[in-house]
């Protein structure tokens, strides 16, 4: 009888281990897309006879983004203009609009969403293989030079994918102000617009997957050839930008570009919003220490750098304790040419407000006295032309502009209506000439240009 219940024993023992064998071999499937493997958190397996991936690694892995609806339990991938739908336990699958028909149903495998790898690859246009002795799917794209070139989550990421319908709000105030988006679309055409402060920049016109609507503001003529968003056109790209509000006069929403890329060349184009984000870093004091643990100041600051004078400033010109209170300087220094300046300087103050000091009647500033209020408006101006004089001396052949700045919007959630305040304003050379041949030459203030202006 012993001997009988071994025997049985070790026949299971047996059929269990071919079972193992048998199980490892059907699921010991690997994928290789443009020569280069694909990992998997969960393992491509055969169900059905059909080998079955995880979705979106393939679909990521291919140059499209991918979004899950939990909702209704439908995945949608898009990839330029071409767009594909597909439903958990639902044979039926769209691509581009355009019914098909799989063996096998998406499904969910531990908690992933599994799809037939030869529906996923060829939904993109790509080309499917399978290799017998190396139990290899073997996928190539039309654009196998490319597509390990341009990493489209890293490329979107902090960005929202854009529902179209919530920005298409001519609404004056939707909440959305700031967003910064992404969407996948085509790039019809790029003009120069003209803006009311005589400054021409760039706008586009793109058409999304849903074939709706977008303007996009792009850069400064100063800053950017048109050419070079030009050649952007009629390919498929992946645009992020900050949404900006609703045109009523476009009829279309509106984005300040931050970035867009070809998917399949991999080519990048920066835009303002990137530039100006990029020029907005502001560099507090820096200073170094010594041997023995003192604390000593900078002096190899790069005065032909935004940053470097940034940096200078702090150092040297972070503070004035006036006769109407302590304030505390922000300084922010541009290379945009708008007036053909070499560098811009802006400068910021956390302290006494300046626009009640230097626009309104002194009533208004009732806590202090007359005298306390000119005496003041004189120790700001003498301290705004004492760094002028500064910097004329640290870099003499550029042109230099500066003011006290303070700008905000209107409308802030929309970005519109932007309202610029300056004082103090300062040159060393004729910023009313725009002509190349003009040069830096002498501290002259400015005073026809301060005051509030609403752009």
């Amino acid at each position: 009888m012993k001997k009988r219940v071994s025997k049985i024993l070790l026949s299971l023992v047996i059929l269990f281990n071919i079972c193992a064998f048998d199980g490892f071999a059907e699921d010991n499937i690997s994928v290789t897309l443009n020569g280069e493997a694909l990992t998997f958190d969960v393992p491509p397996q055969l169900i059905d006879n059909r080998t079955m991936v995880p979705l979106r690694k393939i679909f990521e892995a291919m140059g499209a983004v991918v979004d899950w609806n939990n909702d209704i339990q439908t995945v949608t991938a898009t990839k330029g203009n071409e767009k594909v739908i597909a439903t958990i336990n639902s044979k039926n699958v769209y691509i581009n609009g355009e019914i098909k028909i799989l063996d096998v149903p998406p499904m969910v495998v531990n908690d992933r969403t599994m799809v037939p790898v030869r529906f996923v690859a060829e939904s993109f246009g790509a080309n499917v293989d399978w290799n017998e002795s190396t139990r290899t799917v073997i996928i190539k794209t039309n654009q196998s030079n490319n597509v390990s070139v341009f990493n489209m989550q890293e490329f979107i990421k902090g960005f929202e994918l854009a529902e179209y319908s919530k920005y298409n709000s001519s609404a004056s105030e939707n909440g959305l102000g700031g967003t910064k988006i992404y969407f996948s679309a085509v790039l019809d055409k790029v003009e120069v617009v003209d803006t009311d402060n005589s400054i021409d920049a760039f706008g586009g016109y793109f058409t999304d997957k849903d074939s709706n609507k977008w303007f996009g503001m792009m850069s400064t003529a100063l800053t950017d050839s048109l050419d070079d968003y030009a050649n952007f056109k009629g390919k498929d790209l992946i645009v992020c930008g900050i949404y900006e509000g609703y045109s009523e006069k476009l009829k279309m929403p509106v984005i300040q570009l931050y970035k867009m890329a070809d998917i399949h060349s991999a080519a990048v184009k920066t835009g303002l919003a990137k530039m100006m984000e990029e020029l907005d870093i502001k560099t507090e004091s820096n200073d170094l220490k010594t041997s023995n643990g003192d604390i000593t100041k900078r002096t190899d600051y790069d005065f032909l750098s935004t940053t470097g004078i940034e940096s200078y400033l702090y150092e040297n010109y972070k503070t004035l304790n006036s006769d109407i209170g302590k304030y505390d300087f922000k300084f922010e220094v541009h290379n945009y040419g708008y007036y053909s300046e070499d560098f811009c300087i802006d400068v910021s103050a956390n302290g006494p407000d300046l626009g009640l000091l230097f626009e309104y009647d002194t009533v208004t500033m009732s806590n202090y006295s007359d005298s306390e209020i000119e005496k003041g408006k004189e120790q700001l101006k003498d301290f705004m032309e004492n760094l002028a004089a500064d910097l004329i001396d640290k870099i003499p052949n550029k042109k230099l502009t500066g003011s006290y700045h303070d700008s905000y919007y209107r409308y802030p959630n929309l970005k519109m209506n932007l309202i610029i305040k300056n004082y103090c304003t300062w040159a060393n050379y004729d910023r009313g000439n725009k002509d190349d041949s003009v040069r830096a030459s002498v501290f002259r203030w400015l005073p026809n240009l301060d005051g509030s202006r609403e752009y």
